[in-house]
């Protein structure tokens, strides 16, 4: 069943990212926290949806 809402975690993308960060290895977490965070610092236009719901995820966490 998928997950829909306004929070954070109340969709898919985000807790697939989520679920992906804590199967990872743990010298992993902190490659896949700088790819999505240097995604959305060097984009200069609209930020895509699944990075953006990613580090909203990600911040609350």
């Amino acid at each position: 069943m998928g997950a829909w809402g306004e929070g954070p975690f109340e969709n898919d993308s985000a807790a697939d990212w989520c679920d992906g960060l804590h199967d990872a290895h743990p010298s992993e977490r902190r490659g896949m926290v700088r790819a999505a965070l240097t995604t959305a610092a060097c984009t200069t236009g609209y930020l895509e949806y699944p990075v953006a719901r990613c580090l909203a995820s990600h911040r609350q966490a």
